[in-house]
């Protein structure tokens, strides 16, 4: 069993980014790789929590870290209770680090946990896709938060270009369709996707046909779906943010982690209540 949870821990890590670019690939993987040995990284990950980033993928990141230092008592610890998620899983890198068959033997575990927990899905393949590219485009984003501190990496840049890229193709195919539910992709696959149009900032145009298409979803069921409403409302504020207007839900900040500012902001808590988001603190 340990070897189990050990095999997932170093699958997690090695699976991180994907790049198109293979002449980029192998200085990513040295970059993640040297990183994941650092312990100020894994304090800066860990710090990182409270800017309201995805638990579960930081405690990946971190639980991975302890890792590859070889404290796995601390990794285990670290480890997010749901240890079969498809997030970071690569088979990219099972290639460029020349992973034996028992490693894989492991990733395929995942794979079929992962079907079978979600084998009730319309379409469980674009759930996977999403899971997937969601959590890789996490990853670079943590690595080139860390490395702005300091140092510059032109080619991590140019694994999140490609990222990038890789999403754009998926939402594009997605445009002439309606928006999935959690009867199509489940709630882990909303919250990819989802992140993946968050993070569109370079195409508003996009954001403001999928923000329709949200509220169309809305209209058309039946029955509270808090999620879906609470992923528009922070979509709503992304859109007129980018549109340099105030936004109206309170849930967008500055790269210093500063609150933007908001219409009406005497009222901003009513309305985050409407949408299932705690009250703003003073």
């Amino acid at each position: 069993m340990k070897f189990y949870y050990l095999a997932i821990l170093l699958i997690n890590l090695l699976g991180a980014i994907d790049v198109c670019a293979r002449d980029c690939e192998t200085d990513v993987i040295k970059t993640e790789k040297r990183l994941a040995t650092n312990l100020e990284y894994i304090n800066y990950v860990i710090s990182g929590n409270r800017s309201g980033h995805d638990l579960t993928n930081t405690y990946y990141t971190v639980s991975v870290c302890y890792a590859v230092l070889g404290n796995y008592d601390s990794a285990i610890y670290y480890l997010p209770k749901d240890h079969t998620s498809l997030v970071n899983l690569d088979d990219i890198f099972y290639e460029e680090c020349q992973i034996t068959h028992s490693w894989k033997k492991a990733a395929e575990l995942i794979v079929a946990d992962f079907k079978s927990k979600h084998s009730n899905l319309k379409n469980l393949d674009l759930a996977m896709e999403l899971t997937r590219l969601s959590g890789r485009e996490q990853s670079v984003m943590w690595y080139g938060f860390y490395l702005q501190k300091g140092s510059s990496c032109d080619k991590l840049k140019l694994a999140h270009q490609q990222l990038h890229k890789k999403a754009k193709l998926i939402l594009e195919s997605l445009k002439g369709k309606d928006y999935p539910t959690v009867n199509d992709i489940g709630a882990e696959g909303m919250k990819s996707l989802f992140l993946l149009i968050q993070h569109s900032d370079d195409n508003v145009a996009l954001q403001k046909l999928f923000k329709s298409k949200m509220e169309a979803a809305l209209k058309k069921q039946t029955y509270t779906d808090t999620l879906l409403i609470t992923q528009l409302a922070f979509l709503t504020d992304r859109v007129l943010v980018n549109e340099k207007k105030l936004q109206e839900y309170g849930t967008q900040f500055d790269e210093s982690h500063h609150l933007l500012p908001i219409r009406d902001a005497i009222n901003v808590n009513t309305r985050r209540l409407l949408v299932f988001l705690a009250p703003l603190n003073k």
